[in-house]
């Protein structure tokens, strides 16, 4: 998580009327920045998801979002936290997810923000006998396993890269159509693909 308190993170103490302060004394609970988490972090588009909230300042509105879009808002409960359900965004992507409140001492925001991955499986739908066809996964979650299987062949094993991607390459002997399977996470996404004689 990459937390942010904007200018004032370059300072180590305010003034609050004519007293020095530190700054993580005007967090909440003192010495606690504002952090946020989501549940689950890799899902399929527009799924329920919940952005967990904590150290806010208590019984305070705060706005949440993915990216640039922060047009919603909640508000904390008296121990600073917060779960708030949400729906995932509609397409394929990888997220910021963005909580921001202001600080009614410093009067300046605190931020933090996190990452949800939404994966793109692109499974071909044809293809030609006895050359590869590549199945390709992109947006997922670096580390998360891949499995891919095609008809009632072993499956095959990819691990995500750091640049969110994996691929799988499959082929078939016969002029035939053939169902896929593929895994990433806990996410499961079918399709098929028709091998033709050319």
């Amino acid at each position: 998580m990459n937390i942010t308190r904007g200018r004032a993170a370059l300072a180590f103490v305010t003034f609050v009327a004519g007293v020095s302060i530190p700054l993580t004394a005007l967090a909440y609970p003192p010495g606690r920045a504002l952090s946020v988490s989501v549940v689950p972090d890799m899902v399929k588009p527009s799924s329920d998801v919940t952005l967990k909230v904590n150290n806010a300042i208590p019984n305070k509105s705060f706005k949440y979002g993915f990216d640039s879009d922060l047009s919603k808002s909640a508000t904390s409960t008296s121990d600073g936290s917060k779960s708030v359900a949400t729906k995932a965004p509609s397409s394929a992507g990888r997220y910021t997810v963005k909580v921001t409140q202001l600080n009614t001492v410093t009067r300046r925001s605190e931020t933090d923000t996190t990452t949800l991955f939404v994966p793109k499986v692109t499974i071909p739908s044809s293809g030609k006998k006895n050359k590869n066809v590549t199945i390709s996964v992109s947006y997922a979650k670096p580390g998360a396993i891949v499995s891919v299987v095609v008809g009632s062949e072993s499956p095959q094993y990819r691990t995500v890269s750091n640049s969110f991607t994996a691929t799988v390459t499959v082929s078939s002997s016969t002029a035939t159509t053939k169902s896929v399977v593929v895994t990433v996470g806990s996410l499961s996404y079918t399709g098929s693909i028709r091998f033709s004689n050319s």
